[in-house]
């Protein structure tokens, strides 16, 4: 995940709730790096074997720790360059110089097809065709690496020693081949440059009890957040799932689940890199973008004016710290300007923006009936109607306080932010707008999207000041009510 700036006081869900455990020091400590640096550094936090340990090794190597040590080992800009020379040894790569053999067997094996898209090749020569290394096959050997290296320590805290011994273990070579073919696979140039940046990774179906040494059977995902679906990747392949088996039939094993396991512990870090590399390539590229127009027999739907951006979901991951704080000046002074629009309308208090009925992807009943209120209370009563007694006594600790009712746009998402250069440039899908509290902004800007952290605690929280007490009650009671 992307690890934002605004940690302490963040009203998300996914932070450690104990404020005074390693992960969340670290995490704290290491909010004074921009991002991507920020998140590169937080997956050696987030994805090391052992959390916990990996935290406390970051803490006592920086001195966050409150030890009475003189000297600390490296400042967090030193400890970040470790990581990400670390991380680059773990980066896969085409495997060159292998004997004609090798690569038959590797090819015959895969069935002369990418493992992850299923493309057809044409022979071992195909142009199109990588033979991969997972892992780099003598990594452990590296001086870095070795016992008493550099950055073995490091290593240590993210991987832990016996699980190193394993994988030293698996790439060890015996007397009879020069490669492990447990450790090569095909794939496509496309394939393979989102796997070499970890932006596509492997996880082991354990469930699957055909599994063996020459059938592997995998979940393919995608990593950071830049790519919701397969299909919207640049490869071939909208297939959720990868099989690797030996297509033989002459009992070749096929790639070790633990090295793709390996490859995935470092994927965040990988991609992450990726984005920075991006982000400096791209600088402030202009990407205008049109909204469809669609017309039915049947149905009417909202007609925009075109407006250039781009989804600012999209465009998160690499946008720089400055941008995102602009984001926010943009986001306060659109939502003062709606809340300064008056009701006049209707004498219902919570109401459509004609005087109507309600439409909000929250309230499923919405979709359906006509449901406008006169008051605040009366529109609490209908979102607490089903439920228990308990529950509303628990409601009551954010629905017995007065609200201002104001204009609200009602689904400001990553989705209907449009963005460019580091600003917002229109905000679009207005189906759900109308008079509402004035904390309904804010819950609803957590709908559906508690996952997306730097947006929430970067963004949101920093747009809308208080409310934690109505985010509490209304993701309580969305949880119960369930989705639309």
């Amino acid at each position: 995940m992307a690890v934002p700036c605004n940690i302490r006081g963040s009203a998300s869900q996914l932070f450690y709730q104990d404020h005074q455990s390693a992960q969340y020091q670290a995490l704290l400590a290491i909010t004074e790096l921009p991002h991507p640096d920020r998140s590169i550094l937080g997956a050696f936090l987030i994805d090391a074997k052992d959390p916990r340990k990996a935290a406390r090794y970051f803490l006592r190597e920086t001195l966050i720790d409150g030890t009475s040590r003189s000297v600390r080992t490296r400042t967090i800009w030193e400890f970040l360059s470790d990581w990400k020379n670390l991380v680059s040894l773990f980066r896969p790569i085409t495997a060159t110089g292998l004997c004609a053999e090798t690569e038959r067997l590797v090819y015959d094996r895969d069935g002369g097809r990418c493992c992850v898209t299923q493309a057809c090749f044409n022979s071992p020569a195909d142009s199109d065709l990588r033979f991969v290394h997972i892992v780099l096959p003598r990594v452990f050997m590296n001086p870095d690496l070795v016992e008493g290296g550099r950055l073995s320590e490091m290593l240590y805290a993210f991987l832990s020693k016996d699980s190193i011994e394993s994988f030293r273990s698996i790439l060890s070579l015996d007397t009879q081949k020069t490669e492990r073919l447990d450790n090569l696979c095909l794939l496509s140039v496309p394939a393979f440059k989102l796997v070499e940046a970890g932006e596509v990774w492997f996880e082991t179906m354990s469930w699957d009890q055909r599994n063996s040494p020459h059938r592997q059977s995998y979940i393919i995902n995608t990593n950071p957040y830049r790519y919701t679906t397969l299909s919207e990747m640049p490869i071939a392949s909208s297939a959720e799932m990868m099989l690797i088996e030996d297509k033989t039939n002459n009992q070749t094993p096929v790639p070790h689940k633990d090295l793709f396991g390996l490859h995935a512990l470092f994927s965040n870090s990988l991609a992450w890199i990726e984005v920075k590399r991006e982000m400096i390539q791209q600088s402030d590229r202009p990407t205008p973008r049109a909204i469809d127009v669609l017309e039915t027999s049947d149905a009417a739907y909202l007609l925009m004016t075109r407006v250039p951006g781009r989804p600012i979901g999209q465009l998160l991951d690499t946008m720089t710290d400055k941008q995102v704080h602009n984001v926010v000046a943009d986001l306060k002074r659109y939502v003062a300007e709606l809340r300064a629009i008056p009701n006049q309308v209707s004498k219902f208090q919570i109401c459509n923006s004609e005087g109507g009925g309600i439409l909000d992807w929250r309230i499923r009943d919405s979709q359906s009936e006509e449901l406008r209120f006169e008051t605040e209370t009366d529109f609490h009563n209908h979102l607490t109607r089903k439920m228990t007694d308990d529950t509303r006594r628990q409601a009551a600790k954010s629905h017995t306080i007065p609200h201002a009712i104001v204009f609200t746009h009602s689904d400001l998402n990553p989705r209907n932010i449009l963005a460019e250069n580091g600003r917002i440039t229109g905000i679009v899908d207005w189906e759900n707008a109308g008079f509402f509290p004035e904390y309904w902004e804010y819950t609803k800007t957590h709908y559906t999207v508690r996952h997306v952290i730097r947006w929430l605690a970067d963004v949101v929280d920093q747009t809308f000041e208080g409310y934690r007490d109505e985010l509490y009650v209304d993701n309580m009671l969305s949880d119960l009510a369930g989705p639309f």
